[in-house]
């Protein structure tokens, strides 16, 4: 059996292809960075939520040390503001890990909602102790009304104690792989939420692919759907699917995922999103359809404000954040 990635988000880069992204980077024209979050030396970022509240821009994201070589950061998320999408500030962290909690070693993806004037903050906590938890990933709940100050809840909400599906082996690494929450209203039921999630299957331990749980409303009670087979290697040719992420246009819905092809995006559409893999198109890699290379860039994140629809995604080590220009045949192009 082959040994399934523990680490989240893009499978770590290969010491040339880091070099080769830098200079690349560093060759842009001036200016070209304007729509970059860039987090301050020695950090990059990770899986993140892009939302705007009042005026300002917030980024909440997983940060990851460069410096340390043996991935033992992501201790907190970082936390950047911006009027205007291109001069950034770095915040303080939040959520840090809690020694003696349920997420005492990493947090990791946060998904954000808004209800009323409450802000909804799920993550992934992972804990590991001793001889009795191995690196174990379950999904938490925080909530906030300002952004800055953040409660969490003591357990977490949701795991894979409660997908009958999903391996789950709290004492073995592979048996504890449950993170990256997205959670969102459900457009068939008013009043009630989705929450697409990434795990492994019992009947293929090697692979990855995302599942589906709602809630009534009740954000501290999650229930499983079912699996999203179009993640599913049958579907993709690709043993990784996780950052799952949707959203709607023009009475489609575009399921985004990061995937381990040689340009991680990949998409699919259907007029239903939780519909079962035959409902979906999956159209394969992203950098397909945008006639560009899109070799790192990975776990993507949409934004919709007035009418201007936003496609942002982890590009090496920054949050890329870029307008979106739509066809119509139901593609884009990317400013």
């Amino acid at each position: 059996m082959s040994v399934p990635r523990v680490r989240r988000g893009r499978p770590g880069l290969p010491a040339l292809a880091l070099a080769a992204a830098l200079a690349a980077l560093a060759l842009l024209p001036p200016g070209a960075g304007a729509s970059w979050m860039i987090p301050g030396t020695p950090y990059r970022a990770k899986d993140f939520a892009l939302l705007k509240r009042g005026s300002h821009y917030h980024v909440f994201y997983t940060r990851t040390n460069t410096r340390d070589p043996n991935g033992q950061s992501e201790k907190s998320f970082g936390h950047a503001w911006s009027q205007d999408l291109y001069h950034w500030t770095q915040l303080d962290t939040v959520l840090a890990v809690r020694p003696g909690g349920w997420d005492n070693l990493h947090v990791w993806a946060p998904s954000i909602v808004q209800v009323d004037s409450v802000y909804y903050m799920f993550y992934t906590g992972v804990s590991d102790r001793a001889d009795t938890i191995n690196f174990h990933q379950r999904i938490g709940v925080a909530t906030s009304t300002d952004l800055s100050t953040w409660n969490r809840l003591d357990h977490p909400v949701f795991d894979c104690t409660q997908v009958p599906w999903a391996f789950c082996d709290s004492t073995r690494v592979v048996g504890g792989q449950f993170r990256d929450p997205f959670v969102m209203p459900d457009p068939g039921m008013p009043g009630n939420w989705l929450m697409y999630y990434t795990t492994v299957a019992l009947t293929d331990t090697n692979r990855y692919l995302d599942g589906l749980a709602s809630s009534g409303g009740d954000f501290t009670q999650w229930s499983d759907v079912k699996k999203m087979l179009v993640t599913d290697r049958a579907t993709t040719g690709w043993d990784l699917a996780e950052s799952p992420h949707l959203f709607p246009h023009a009475g489609q819905w575009y399921l985004f995922f990061t995937s381990n092809a040689p340009e991680p995006l990949v998409w699919a559409t259907s007029p239903d999103p939780t519909a079962d893999a035959p409902g979906w198109g999956y159209h394969g890699q992203l950098g397909s359809m945008l006639g560009l290379s899109t070799r790192f860039w990975f776990a993507s994140e949409y934004l919709r404000e007035g009418t201007h629809d936003y496609f942002s995604f982890v590009n090496f080590d920054r949050v890329d954040v870029r307008e979106m220009v739509w066809k119509p045949d139901g593609t884009f192009s990317l400013n």
